[in-house]
C-alpha cells in the first residue's frame, strides 16, 4: 500500500446508500492576536463540538465552509462567524476530500466503499457508486463541463489508477485509466479550462481535457506532489511534502520549484490562493501556515500550539480557513497590497508629461519608494472600523499641482468617505472614518490631480509624496 500523506486512511466496507442528518451547534473559539506588522493579524481556532480531526475544507455554495471528518464518519460546516454544524454519523463512510458541485450541493470522496457522496446545504446525504471503477476516489473538483472530476488510486494492487468524472444529474460516470503506480491524488480546475492533477506515485503533474486527453509533466527530482490549486498568476501551484517544496507549473508544462524560506521538515500539504494574491499552504509537521508570492518569496507564520494544519482554503469573508488537529482555524490577515491598521505607508506620485490639458481628472501613476508602495491604497480592517489621515509634500520643481484623494468603496462607503477631497500641503487631512463592517475588498484610495484653467507645464518629471495613516476605531 502506498502512503498518500500524513494522516491518510484507507478502509473497505460494504456500501451504504442514504442517511438523514442532524446538527449540533457550537461556537467556542480561541483567538490569538499576532503582531500588527504581520500579514496575518489574528488566528481564531474553533475546537468544541468537533467529533474528530477534520481533513479537507472548501467553500460551499451557501457561503459557509464545509469540511470532512474521515475518522468521525461525518461532514461538517462552519459559518464565517464560527458556528459549527456536524452531520449525523454516516455509517461505514469515511468522507475524505470535498468540493462545491455545479448543482449547488457539496460533493465528497469516500475511501471505504468506492463511492462519491453528495450532501445538500440542508444536510441530506446520497452516495453514488463509481464501480466497477479502480481504487478509492481521492481528490474531487467541479469541471468546466458540469461534471464532477475525481482522482482514483488503486492503492492495494497499483494496477489501475484513473481520472473519473460523474454526471451529477443522473449519477453516470466514466473513467480514464492512467499508468500503473501513478497514484493520482488531488485535482483542480486550471485556468485553461482543463483539469490538473497530482501523481504522487510517479512524481508528475497531469492535465486532462474535458474530452479525456491526458498529458503528464515531470514535477522535479524525487517529486511526490500532493495538493494542487490554480494560482492568481494563471499557473498551477502544488505542494510536495516529501521533498519539502512548493512547485509551480505553467499551462504549457514549464516547472519551477521553490524551497528557500521553507523550514526543514515543514511537510507542506494543502494549498490555496488567498485574497492577497499570494498562495497559502499548510505546514502540517511544524504547525505553521506559509505564504508564497507568485515570484516565489516564502514566509511562514506560527499557529496556536497543538495543531497540525492540513487543508486550507480562501473563505468568502476574505480570510483563510484551515483544518487542523480537532479544530477548524480562521486566519484574518492584511494582504501585502493593503495597510496594516495603525501603520503608515508612502506613495511617490510622479507626473512625467511635459504638457497637460487644462481640464479633467487624470489618475496619477506611482513610482516606487519602498515596500509596501502601492499605486493606490487599499484599506481594510477585516470587519472593523478605521479612520484615515493623509499628508503630502508639494510637487518638486517649484510649481505645485492641486492634488486630491478619491475613493472607490465596493462595500458602500459612508458619506464621509465618498467623493474627492483636496489634500493640503501644510497640514494633515483627516479624510473620514467608517464605523464598522469594512468589506474584505476594502476601500481603495487613489490620488488624482485636478488641473486649473491654465495648463501646467514642466521641463521634466515632477514628484510629490503622499503619506497615508490608517487607524483602527
Amino acid at each position: 500500500m502506498r502512503a498518500l500523506e500524513k494522516g491518510a486512511t484507507v478502509k473497505r466496507w460494504n456500501s451504504v446508500r442514504r442517511w438523514a442528518t442532524a446538527g449540533v451547534v457550537v461556537a467556542t473559539a480561541v483567538v490569538v492576536p499576532l503582531a500588527s506588522s504581520a500579514p496575518i493579524a489574528s488566528v481564531t481556532e474553533f475546537t468544541s463540538g468537533i467529533t474528530a480531526t477534520p481533513d479537507d475544507i472548501t467553500v460551499g455554495p451557501d457561503g459557509n465552509l464545509w469540511f470532512t471528518e474521515p475518522d468521525g464518519n461525518r461532514v461538517g460546516k462552519v459559518t464565517p462567524s464560527g458556528t459549527i454544524t456536524e452531520s449525523a454519523v454516516i455509517p461505514f463512510i469515511a468522507p475524505f476530500r470535498v468540493a462545491a458541485g455545479p448543482d449547488g450541493n457539496l460533493w465528497f470522496t469516500e475511501q471505504t466503499s468506492l463511492r462519491l457522496g453528495r450532501i445538500t446545504p440542508s444536510g441530506a446525504v446520497t452516495m453514488f457508486p463509481v464501480f466497477p471503477g479502480p481504487g478509492p476516489p481521492l481528490g474531487i473538483t467541479a469541471g468546466p463541463d458540469g461534471n464532477l472530476w475525481y482522482t482514483s488510486a488503486d492503492l492495494a494492487t497499483s494496477s489501475l489508477d484513473a481520472i473519473g468524472k460523474l454526471n451529477p444529474a443522473d449519477g453516470t460516470f466514466v473513467y480514464f485509466p492512467l499508468a500503473a503506480d501513478s497514484t493520482p491524488t488531488d485535482i483542480t480546475l486550471g485556468p485553461d479550462s482543463n483539469l490538473w492533477f497530482t501523481e504522487s506515485g510517479t512524481g508528475k503533474i497531469g492535465r486532462i481535457t474535458p474530452a479525456g486527453t491526458v498529458t503528464e509533466f515531470p514535477a522535479g527530482p524525487g517529486a511526490h506532489p500532493i495538493r494542487i490549486t490554480a494560482g492568481p498568476d494563471g499557473n498551477l501551484w502544488f505542494t510536495d511534502a516529501i521533498q519539502n517544496r512548493i512547485g509551480r507549473i505553467t499551462p504549457t508544462g514549464v516547472l519551477t520549484t521553490f524551497t528557500a524560506g521553507l523550514t526543514a521538515g515543514a511537510n507542506p500539504v494543502g494549498i490555496t490562493t488567498g485574497a492577497d494574491g499570494n498562495l497559502w499552504f499548510a505546514e502540517q509537521s511544524i504547525n505553521k501556515l506559509g505564504s508564497i508570492s507568485p515570484t516565489g518569496v516564502i514566509t511562514e507564520f506560527d499557529l496556536p500550539a497543538g495543531g497540525a494544519p492540513k487543508s486550507i482554503v480562501g473563505g468568502p469573508d476574505g480570510r483563510l480557513w484551515y483544518t487542523s488537529a480537532r479544530r477548524i482555524g480562521r486566519a484574518s490577515f492584511t494582504p501585502a497590497n493593503q495597510t496594516n491598521v495603525n501603520a503608515t505607508v508612502q506613495t511617490a506620485i510622479q507626473i512625467s508629461a511635459t504638457s497637460l490639458v487644462d481640464f479633467g481628472q487624470i489618475a496619477v501613476a506611482a513610482t516606487k519608494l519602498g515596500s509596501p508602495n502601492p499605486a493606490s491604497l487599499l484599506v481594510t480592517t477585516n470587519g472593523g472600523g478605521y479612520s484615515l489621515s493623509v499628508t503630502r509634500t508639494a510637487f518638486s520643481g517649484g510649481a505645485d499641482i492641486p492634488l486630491s484623494l478619491a475613493v472607490t468603496a465596493p462595500g458602500g462607503a459612508s458619506s464621509a468617505l465618498t467623493g474627492q477631497t483636496a489634500i493640503p500641503t501644510s497640514s494633515s487631512l483627516t479624510v473620514g472614518s467608517r464605523a464598522s463592517s469594512v468589506p474584505p475588498t476594502g476601500d481603495e484610495w487613489r490620488p488624482v490631480y485636478q488641473l486649473g484653467p491654465v495648463p501646467f507645464r514642466a521641463s521634466g518629471p515632477t514628484t510629490a509624496v503622499v503619506t497615508y495613516t490608517a487607524v483602527a476605531t
